[in-house]
């Protein structure tokens, strides 16, 4: 649970030790709100003919599509989700760049299915201006996919953590979530990934990225929590009121 959704909690159960259900009842529907609320950035990729991605037996990692206007590798088009009133980037003039992730260990073939475990990784994604949308660094995670096919694989990772951009402050921090769809991928002479000796072979392979985490509340959800703490105030202060005008 999100550092917000545990505030919510221990608020909520000092108002129902107090009886103070209104507030009880605010602060559910501010957690409510909350808790499903997820933004998402879906990075597909150029359509050049040399392929967006590439691994060369120890690191995967984006091709350099040649554009020198752009400061990532990969010109893109940018689709927002869960971002409000933020327009999609529409062109590919957006860009975006990933790198640095790590092959660990052997790759594991079972029934037709490749799985070889990674490491690390950063990504940057540019807005058209060349100005800095969001950048993340990446943790564990993991090449999968057939060795029958040129698509179906993926690249994923476990939770890793929102670093920089204009974007950042629509995230909770360490709850990035990446993930990159493979297609049209080329072993050698082979379509699909290959494993040779318990080792992955280089390949390289279209690649659409999707990008998301848990967002940051926005500001009605954030009010709805003030409100509750001001009915819970107002409604001590008026039993003050009452007792100090009993007691006169």
């Amino acid at each position: 649970m999100c550092q917000f959704g545990q505030i919510i909690i221990r608020t909520l159960k000092v108002c129902m030790r107090k009886k103070q259900f209104l507030c009880a009842l605010l602060l559910l529907f501010a957690f409510a709100g909350n808790a499903s609320a997820i933004a998402v950035i879906k990075v597909p990729l150029g359509t050049n003919a040399s392929g967006d991605v590439v691994f060369n037996g120890t690191t995967f990692s984006t091709l350099d599509d040649g554009i020198a206007g752009t400061l990532g590798n990969q010109n893109t088009r940018v689709l927002f989700l869960g971002f409000a009133g933020l327009p999609d980037i529409n062109t590919e003039d957006a860009s975006f760049t990933l790198s640095n992730v790590l092959a660990v260990g052997t790759a594991i073939t079972t029934i037709g299915v490749i799985a070889q475990e990674t490491i690390g990784g950063t990504f940057n994604l540019w807005a058209p201006d060349n100005t800095l949308l969001i950048s993340g660094s990446l943790t564990g995670g993991a090449i999968t996919g057939s060795n029958n096919g040129g698509s179906g694989s993926f690249f994923n990772t476990q939770l890793g953590l929102f670093t920089g951009g204009s974007l950042l402050s629509f995230f909770a921090g360490n709850t990035l979530d990446f993930s990159l769809a493979l297609n049209n991928i080329l072993s050698g002479n082979n379509f699909g990934l290959n494993v040779t000796n318990n080792t992955l072979d280089a390949f390289q392979a279209d690649g659409s990225a999707i990008i998301s985490g848990s967002a940051v509340p926005e500001p009605a959800t954030l009010l709805l929590l003030i409100s509750g703490i001001a009915a819970t105030r107002l409604k001590k202060r008026k039993t003050l009121q009452l007792s100090y005008d009993l007691v006169k």
